[in-house]
């Protein structure tokens, strides 16, 4: 049997196999063994691939954050393992690729392909087989003439009342046998095979050819002088090209367009750089030492506001860089005073984005920890990485292409990372031994995942005192400023947790998940039912 009938096995066994993991169940221990057969299969089918280094890079991304599904079972972790998995298959269909934006790229358009593809391999199945290409052939074929007769039954039965009798007595019992069919074929676990098949087709099954990878070796981390061949005025008009006045050197620079470049490079880089300089010095003086909530200071329009527009700047900074350092520029003898003007307004905007992240900090010490504030801490992570490899680009005349490969490879470790950190535990934590007790979000505790509810039920009394020192303000922001109603809420979410957990099986295991559930059960954190509160009084 030869590797594409093995394959072809494989992808069966492997439909059932998802089927049988995944229908009705939670991304757990389910989707870890899965991913390892997977891997294996590809281990198998494509052996040469596994020497590669981004194959075997994100082979380590998705062990381990199979790993953190395992453990914590977060959205982070599963992301970050789904993510890892793609990036994979498309290393491993592709050894030679190396930059992870376009293999997102080609997974993509792979994933697009399936349905063609499948139709190829059913015409090569079915020249193989002449009685089934015959069938099929003629199912092909009548299809149009029964949706004419169709049409015609329609006609006939409007005018034979006889025969619109007969017509509507056999609509009915095929209508009813359609009924029981459907009854007990559900359409929604159709589609739900079929995104299956989609996936494991794009996963199992390589890519004939890939545009993307072209694509990819199309660029090279070196930048290289664009030559400009001097031609002949006359010669263009005729068609003949004369010979280059500099046959064995590199022709000249267009002097005068790179000097005029150049030297409006430095005028706009000075002006900026002067107007960093004074922003950054506010800050150094008011943001870094002492800073403090001045009364009637909004810090919500302070950080959401200011952190965007100043992250806007950052940004148009780089694509400022990027064009003057994109071609022949790079290699104009007189640009050094380009480079240290560019060199130092780098490094400013690292300053500026340390500044950012002191706003955000801030932000978290006044107000607690939420999804979005600790998204803007990674972002600038980022973006200091960002800043830096541009540094290392205008420094050693790489390319754009050098540029965003290392950055695409820099997110992609980001999103692993996330995966390490069960992130609603910690906010629960931060927030609920938060200082400023009528400044945390007590809303948000009920967006948490539930794997948080033993750690609000061990803390409810801070909560009543969050919500109580939410009473005294003077603008009320939050809705749960009634104890017992929370309480209400947050056993609502608790019966509605225990009674998923106990619907699915041992494939959406995580430890978290049963952790919780084994401490909700185990001990009486949680309030009693409102019946039982009622009866009570």
């Amino acid at each position: 049997m030869n590797r594409n009938r093995l394959l072809n096995f494989s992808f069966f066994i492997l439909l059932i196999i998802y089927n049988f993991f995944f229908w009705k169940e939670n991304l757990g221990l389910n989707i870890f063994l899965f991913s390892g057969m997977l891997v294996m299969i590809m281990k198998w089918a494509y052996p040469e691939s596994f020497k590669s280094g981004p194959v075997r890079v994100t082979l380590i991304g998705t062990a381990l954050s199979g790993i953190m599904v395992l453990y914590f079972g977060s959205a982070a972790a599963k992301f970050a393992h789904i993510v890892s998995l793609l990036l994979f298959a498309a290393f491993v269909h592709e050894k030679d690729m190396r930059s992870v934006f376009f293999a997102l790229l080609h997974m993509i358009r792979h994933f697009l392909n399936v349905p063609g593809n499948f139709l190829r391999r059913r015409e090569e199945l079915l020249s193989n087989r002449p009685k089934a290409k015959f069938l099929f052939r003629i199912f092909r074929l009548s299809i149009i003439p029964i949706l004419v007769s169709l049409v015609f039954c329609l006609i006939y039965s409007g005018a034979n009342p006889v025969f619109g009798k007969y017509t509507t007595d056999l609509w009915s019992e095929i209508n009813k046998l359609f009924e029981n069919l459907f009854e007990k074929v559900s359409f929604v676990r159709i589609l739900f095979l079929l995104f299956g098949s989609i996936l494991i087709s794009g996963i199992v099954f390589r890519a004939e050819v890939s545009v993307f990878l072209l694509q990819d070796l199309s660029f090279a981390d070196k930048l290289e002088r664009v030559k400009q061949i001097r031609r002949n005025k006359n010669a263009a008009i005729s068609g003949i090209t004369r010979s280059p006045i500099y046959p064995n050197s590199i022709p000249p620079f267009k002097s005068i367009a790179l000097k005029n470049e150049n030297r409006s490079g430095i005028i706009l880089l000075c002006s900026v750089n002067i107007l960093l300089l004074l922003e950054n010095l506010l800050d150094a003086q008011y943001l870094w030492f002492g800073f403090q909530v001045p009364e009637n200071f909004s810090l919500k329009a302070y950080v959401h506001e200011g952190t965007g527009l100043l992250i806007l700047s950052i940004l148009m900074s780089i694509t400022i860089l990027l064009y003057y350092f994109r071609k022949n520029q790079n290699f104009y003898p007189k640009n050094k005073a380009l480079r240290i003007l560019a060199y130092a307004w780098i490094a400013q905007n690292i300053v500026l984005s340390f500044s950012v992240f002191l706003r955000t900090y801030h932000y978290i010490d006044f107000h607690g920890l939420a999804y979005r504030r600790i998204g803007v801490d990674i972002f600038l992570l980022l973006t200091m990485i960002g800043l830096v490899t541009l540094y290392i680009k205008i420094r050693d005349i790489r390319s754009s292409y050098f540029l965003v490969r290392l950055n695409t490879w820099s997110v992609y470790a980001a999103i692993v990372f996330l995966g390490f950190v069960n992130w609603d535990a910690w906010i629960a934590k931060y927030n609920l031994n938060h200082w400023n007790k009528g400044e945390v979000d007590i809303d948000f505790y009920l967006q948490l995942s539930e794997k948080t509810l033993p750690i609000i039920y061990s803390n409810l009394d801070k909560v009543n005192a969050q919500i109580e020192a939410h009473k005294l303000n003077k603008v009320k922001w939050v809705r749960n400023l009634d104890f017992e109603k929370f309480k209400e809420r947050l056993d609502f979410r608790k019966n509605k947790f225990e009674n998923q957990y106990n619907s699915h099986s041992w494939l959406s295991f995580n430890f978290s998940d049963y952790k919780a559930y084994k401490d909700l059960k185990g001990s009486k954190l949680s309030s009693p039912p409102l019946s039982e509160e009622l009866s009570s009084r």
